[in-house]
């Protein structure tokens, strides 16, 4: 308890360090937009040395799951995919840290998706718990400048695994070390030691996540040169675009400018850019001189050359601007400027200067770059310079000739408007996604399509210990692909038994199988709890992304029926399989608290209210899973018995598809010289532990042992103990494909049930393979007993009986090491696992034939 206080306390600790830091970083980001990528990168570290261990526990708990698996693929290995959709849904994981970038990489595609109708949302990089659970719902994975920690690259080698497109996104020479340090060495005065440290570390972070990406979009052709450098990633240009917040600015009425001033506007964007500005320091205090009615308006943080200071008073510097507060400035200058260093970390960079300032009708003069030479015709939608007199010759001439700024500025318009409208760059958006995709994934046969979509849920799933309900949703699986190869595309949905992370998705692939797991928070009624809207509305994505045709519900303790609830508001078709009596009662074994049966009329209000602790709860649970199970299309018992109970509690619909049951084949009876009992419930009061404790310790059986599995136990070792004078071996747990390797070991099964048994699976199991039985006689297990003949039964809880019984056995137990005559065996009446797909293919068939179908696209 102690350690868990410490843990809750330390959580909250961190998660308001979180929010603090956030709130810091982001002011200070306002200021110092392009170190603030940096700063993210340090604060990154420094938090994740604190969080490291749960990610390395995240990774290694996924390889857990997968591992000692044959049947998993290899790492290089992906899931299965369906088609490639017409509208896909896209996630962009990205920085945010830098206003006008996220403007123009991550607002401007989200504004792209919305026209084009794709389903799409946008999470930082950093949380990387969101990102996980995330990468289920969406086919694209687009990564805006996103760092290469540990972490993320967990994520990125999680999404190719789920095979998703995966494209990065960049817009700057970031990636790239040695420009950086090229560009900024000598600006060392601007950056601390530690932001230029940061610089280049980011740029091997950059480089690191985008040299495990294939395909990447970039701003700029020569940027798209340098990106196709790193092996193995094809780039294309997608082009910063005509923004709706640019729009705006444009259709603002303004008031008129002043004509006794002429002003220059420069906006920096960083606290790197003193050396562009130098460019043309000469140029501005010729002009500044000859021109006294001409104004320098400065936004962002640069230190003009000292000899500029005797024309402050005509020098106005905005240290930072929100966007649409930049724009409306910029809307009011006569001229704008855009120098820039010349190399290659200027060819790279886009013509956002000069696109802006030209939809706004401002004339600009720039430095002749790449970029710049490919989309301005020198003086008719603007003017490039390349040496300080061109700068000087062209500001006097724009000085000089407002005509001309004016002509220029409407040439530049007309430019902007026909190159960068945002129909053009969303037509170029999608033909690229398709292009990648295409270029990506292999056509799928059409008959894929034609597969009956089907989602079976159930609380546990290989390879996660199971029982019987597990076991039986498995096999039903196996059955329904070796029917129906055709017929069906199966995966499942299960929860996450051993996960640390509430309500973390993962997938992993299990016989060919697609299943996605959910980890739900531990609660002291967690395995009762019937509600959970976290449950629901993440089912409701996943089911939205997923589209199945039909889902089947097994078991759902722990997932709860929220489940449904998000199947009925997508108007999904539902089956329902009742495995115990989760669905009527607070009690899903017919046990109360204190050990008494319950009556099997628990739905009654008056019967429930008796055996409640708070009636309220009781009756809220009982009319919610009861409107879910009257919802549902198909409702079907295991057994015939527990389709009675189910009709005494008012479902009068339900269905008897009784399980399916084959005969174990890893099984070989083995010799001895005494009787091995055998017991498979685990440690629980309603499978009858205690009460067969009490029998065996009281019984002085001379020839018999005991031999257990404790489906409960989280030993790896076999354990002796001894019951009166009985020795008792207690085996780990065990996948039920080693459940041949048990029944080799026993000559009679013990099932000492004191809650009336929905089915009895290890009864006929055991029956199957001619080995005699021991039952309590209540619930679903009485078709596969022969009193006499390969076992005997006793009332639950009839000690008396139970004794008399196991002292009969030990008396003769040379007679029960024999197996039960063949002939018994066969009369016995057990449905097989074919038969049972059989039926459950027409109970599906009769709900959803595959006639009437809804076709994908209507979803």
């Amino acid at each position: 308890m102690i350690s868990r206080i410490k843990g809750a306390l330390s959580t909250l600790h961190f998660k308001r360090l979180d929010k603090r830091r956030a709130e810091l970083a982001m002011a200070w980001a306002q200021r110092h937009p392009l170190t603030a990528s940096a700063y993210n990168i340090a604060n990154y570290l420094f938090l994740g040395m604190v969080k490291s261990g749960l990610y390395i526990y995240r990774t290694l708990h996924r390889t857990a799951l997968t591992q000692d698996v044959d049947t998993v693929p290899a790492a290089a290995e992906k899931m299965p995919r369906a088609k490639f959709p017409a509208k896909p849904s896209v996630l962009l994981v990205v920085e945010a840290s830098i206003p006008q970038c996220f403007q123009y990489r991550v607002q401007q595609k989200l504004n792209m998706l919305s026209r084009l109708g794709w389903d799409a949302e946008w999470l930082p990089w950093s949380d990387v718990p969101a990102v996980e659970r995330a990468l289920h719902f969406h086919d694209v994975i687009v990564l805006y400048r996103v760092p290469g920690f540990p972490p993320v690259m967990s994520y990125i080698e999680y999404a190719k695994f789920l095979n998703k497109l995966l494209i990065y996104d960049l817009d700057d020479l970031v990636f790239d070390r040695q420009q950086l340090s090229l560009k900024f060495d000598k600006n060392r005065g601007q950056l601390t030691k530690k932001q230029y440290r940061n610089l280049l570390t980011g740029a091997d972070l950059y480089q690191h996540a985008l040299s495990a990406v294939p395909f990447c979009f970039v701003s700029t052709d020569p940027l798209r040169l340098e990106v196709e450098k790193t092996e193995g990633v094809t780039a294309h240009v997608l082009p910063n675009g005509i923004s709706r917040e640019l729009e705006a600015a444009s259709r603002d009425s303004k008031a008129e400018k002043s004509a006794d001033e002429v002003t220059i506007f420069y906006g920096s964007g960083t606290n790197t850019h003193d050396g562009d500005f130098a460019c043309l320091a000469g140029a501005l205090h010729k002009l500044l001189t000859d021109y006294p009615q001409l104004h320098l308006i400065i936004v962002g943080p640069v230190c003009p050359d000292r000899g500029l200071d005797s024309f402050a008073e005509r020098i106005h510097i905005i240290d930072f601007l929100q966007y649409e507060s930049y724009l409306q400035l910029l809307a009011y200058a006569d001229i704008n400027i855009a120098p820039l260093e010349p190399g290659l970390f200027a060819d790279c960079k886009s013509e956002i200067k000069w696109m802006e300032a030209g939809f706004l009708g401002v004339p600009s003069v720039v430095t002749s770059t790449t970029v710049y030479k490919k989309v301005i015709n020198h003086g008719h939608n603007g003017f490039m310079a390349s040496s300080a007199e061109q700068w000087e010759n062209i500001l006097s001439q724009l000085v000089n000739e407002p005509e001309l700024r004016l002509k220029i500025g409407a040439q530049a318009r007309q430019s902007v408007q026909q190159r960068y409208g945002i129909d053009a760059l969303t037509q170029r958006f999608s033909e690229l996604v398709f292009k990648c995709a295409q270029a990506q994934f292999e056509p799928l046969p059409s008959s894929a399509d034609q597969k009956v979509r089907l989602l079976v849920v159930n609380t546990k799933f290989p390879p996660q210990a199971m029982g019987g309900a597990t076991r039986i949703a498995k096999e039903l699986i196996d059955a329904l692909k070796r029917e129906y190869p055709d017929h069906y595309d199966i995966s499942v949905f299960t929860c996450d038994w051993a996960g640390t992370k509430p309500y973390a998705l993962n997938q992993y692939l299990y016989d060919d199988v697609v299943v996605t797991s959910i980890s739900i928070p531990l609660r002291p009624d967690v395995d009762i709890q019937h509600k959970d809207d976290n449950v629901r509305d993440i089912f409701k994505r996943f089911l939205q992304y997923q589209q199945p045709d039909l889902i089947h519900f097994h078991s759902i303790q722990r997932l709860t029926a929220s489940l449904l609830e998000s199947a009925e508001i997508l108007g999904l078709a539902r089956v329902v399989s009742v495995h115990d009596s989760w669905w009527i009662s607070d009690y899903p074994f017919m046990i109360d608290a204190f050990g008494r049966l319950v009556s099997p009329n628990i739905a009654n209000p008056f019967v429930a209210s008796k055996s409640s602790f708070d009636v309220n709860a009781t009756l809220e649970r009982n009319r919610y899973l009861r409107d879910r199970l009257n919802r549902v299309h198909g409702l079907v018992a295991v057994s015939d018995y527990q389709a009675d109970l189910y009709r005494k509690n008012g479902f009068s619909g339900i269905q008897t598809i009784e399980n399916g049951v084959d005969k174990i084949t890893a099984y070989e009876k083995r010799s001895g010289t005494d009787l091995t009992l055998g017991y498979v419930g685990g440690k629980a009061v309603h499978k009858g532990y205690y009460f067969l404790k009490e029998v065996i310790s009281n019984a002085s059986l001379a020839k018999s042992r005991l031999v257990i599995t404790d489906v409960f136990s989280e030993h790896d070792r076999v354990r002796s103990e001894k019951w009166g004078n009985t020795e008792v071996r207690i085996y780990p747990k065990y996948n039920f494909d080693k459940a041949g390797e048990f029944y080799s070991m026993i000559d009679v099964l013990i099932i000492p049930s004191l809650w009336p048994e929905s089915f009895g699976l290890a009864l006929r199991e055991a029956s199957l393979l001619g080995i005699w039985v021991v039952a309590a006689s209540a619930g679903g297990m009485q078709g596969a007993l022969r009193e006499g003949r390969n076992g005997f039964s006793f009332d639950p809880g009839d000690t008396v009986r139970c004794q008399e019984i196991l002292l009969e056995l030990d008396q003769n137990w040379q007679k029960y090491k024999q197996p039960v005559e063949p002939a018994v065996t066969a009369s016995l009446r057990i449905n097989s696992v074919a038969q049972n797909a059989r039926e459950t293919h027409d109970l599906y068939q009769r709900i959803l034939p595959s006639t009437a179908q809804v076709s994908r696209e209507q979803h």
